[in-house]
């Protein structure tokens, strides 16, 4: 039977292993747009004095990469990819006003949370976050017992009395709103996942796959896009781990609120100066950032694909092999004045953030996406010169910074944040 494209289905996951694939499940699935991930082996033909044609060929070593595009999405798996390409995220922690959880406690099934003067009434569905023990964590209808106690169900045996630093927040529909952030590791050896689609009569399989960089676009009027550029080092049609039976288990966490360039404010003023204010929001047309790792993998003899008549090299993980590039471009509609002429002249260097604020979760919380770059160099000022409207489209490098800008606490080139409903780090 014929396979239409939208009959394709896509699914991550955070692998273990390099050359070892996981099998993908509730909550891996992912909405794509048409993927360029191709595998490729050079044949090493016969050329042999002696033959006027070529009568053999071997297939030579594996050359597997592409890009993985979808559109930039409030609780998708966007967020899995982002978080193997950064290197650093961490356990989300509840937005909102918490109290602090003194003690929980467990007898069978019955935990005891210990919480001064916490106001909830027996019913109320309450949030609890921050234990080691994650049974401990979730959503949950309590029981009050009094002024400073309460009880709710867990599921297993975890550890009694609980550890960590624990946090609670009553919800007002079940649904919780969760804040996480995403920041640069220079090493990212070890992170990586595996890449399925489901072509209806078949799996087709990248066993290990390493996001080695991202594009990130929005222009007037649309959603945005984000295309992960990854490395892979193979693909199986028939593999045993991901099959169309296991397939049928594949969920999407969402499939809505996809970020939207209307949702977006723009905010930039120099790096020196003082922390973002109302008269320091910008209003481009469009944005483009590009970040790139230099990951390489070598062949090193390790890894073989020994699944046709000949044995064909893999690489292995790849790993730096030089310095990060990362830039931004804003496009502005009109062209108005020489400002950012003579910041290009003066190099006067820039600090910015971007945030996307989209649909309510609960409460006071709203989903959202962030950006900060404490440091940006304005590399070129390309004013275009057309018959029409002149518009404005800069170009600048994204740089780290040894000092922090007022109001922005980093120093590396950029980092990710917002609050969406994932409560795991994405990352474990």
């Amino acid at each position: 039977m014929g396979l239409a494209g939208v009959e394709v289905k896509g699914a991550v996951k955070k692998a273990a292993t390099w050359n070892t694939a996981v099998t993908c499940g509730a909550n891996d699935g992912i909405l794509l747009l048409p993927t360029t991930l191709k595998r490729e082996a050079e044949i090493d033909l016969d050329d042999s004095l002696g033959n006027f044609f070529t009568e053999d060929g071997t297939p030579g070593a594996v050359k597997v990469s592409g890009d993985i595009p979808c559109y930039l999405r409030y609780d998708g798996n966007t967020g899995l990819l982002l978080a193997l390409f950064m290197g650093i995220a961490g356990v989300p922690t509840l937005d909102g006003t918490t109290k602090s959880v003194t003690s929980i406690t467990r007898t069978s099934t019955t935990a005891t949370a210990t919480v001064s003067s916490h106001g909830y009434t027996t019913g109320d569905v309450v949030t609890i976050a921050g234990a080691t023990q994650s049974q401990y964590n979730g959503t949950f209808t309590i029981t009050v017992i009094d002024t400073n106690s309460f009880t709710y169900t867990v599921t297993g045996s975890p550890t009694t009395p609980a550890t960590g630093t624990i946090v609670c927040r009553k919800t007002t529909t079940g649904v919780p709103a969760y804040n996480y952030i995403y920041k640069w590791n220079k090493i990212i050896d070890g992170l990586f996942c595996t890449f399925c689609l489901n072509m209806k009569d078949y799996i087709e399989e990248a066993v290990s796959v390493k996001v080695v960089g991202f594009t990130l676009k929005g222009d007037v009027g649309n959603p945005l896009q984000i295309i992960f550029h990854v490395i892979a080092n193979n693909k199986e049609y028939a593999s045993i781990v991901n099959t169309t039976t296991t397939f049928n288990n594949v969920t999407y966490v969402e499939k809505s609120n996809r970020v939207r360039f209307s949702e977006g404010v723009f905010r930039i003023n120099d790096k020196s100066g003082a922390g973002f204010a109302a008269g320091d929001k910008v209003y481009p047309s469009a944005f483009e950032l590009k970040v790139m790792r230099k990951l390489e993998g070598v062949y090193t003899g390790q890894y073989l694909d020994q699944t046709g008549t000949a044995k064909q090299e893999l690489i292995d993980e790849p790993q730096n092999a030089g310095m990060p590039e990362v830039s931004l471009t804003l496009t502005f509609p009109r062209h108005t004045s020489t400002t950012y002429l003579t910041t290009l002249i003066n190099d006067t260097r820039k600090k910015m953030d971007i945030t996307f604020t989209g649909a309510l979760i609960e409460g006071a919380s709203y989903r959202s996406f962030k950006l900060q770059f404490p440091h940006l160099q304005l590399k070129n000022d390309n004013i275009t010169e057309e018959p029409g409207i002149i518009k404005e489209p800069l170009e600048f490098l994204v740089q780290a910074t040894s000092d922090t800008p007022l109001g922005m606490g980093i120093t590396d080139p950029f980092w990710i944040s917002g609050t969406n409903r994932r409560n795991t780090d994405p990352l474990v």
